[in-house]
């Protein structure tokens, strides 16, 4: 085949790369759950741990880049066979945080009384690269 004159010859080229590097952040979801036999005291829970995690979140803040909160949801748990009933009540309470240093290492935090009655789950170890 003859190309017309004065036409640029077409290259076509194909390919593949990856290109792997360390994260520049990481958005980390914390959320507290609580439940109680009324809304007054499964606020009261999130409110404390609501004031519970900015404290411990300032031992890390150099590490911190922003956080963010969605606010307290609580909710009323219903009874299964008589739905009308309330047993109980639920809520969360969450924190979006957004980590642009991974050379800042977590030791062991303190426990907390707010998930579930269970210890937090620290250490947490990041692995970056």
């Amino acid at each position: 085949m003859t190309e017309p004159a004065g036409a640029a010859p077409v290259v076509t080229v194909r390919g593949e790369a990856q290109l792997e590097g360390p994260p520049d952040l990481a958005t980390l979801t914390l959320t507290l759950h609580a439940s109680g036999d009324s809304a007054e005291r499964t606020r009261g829970q999130l409110a404390d741990g609501s004031v519970a995690v900015p404290k411990l979140l300032q031992q890390y803040e150099a590490a911190i880049e922003r956080s963010s909160t969605s606010g307290v949801h609580v909710a009323p748990v219903f009874n299964r066979r008589t739905p009308t009933k309330i047993i109980g009540y639920q809520g969360t309470f969450t924190t979006q945080i957004v980590v642009s240093d991974f050379r800042i290492s977590v030791s062991a935090g303190p426990r907390s009384h707010y998930v579930e009655q269970q210890p937090a789950r620290w250490p947490v170890v990041v692995v970056a690269g």
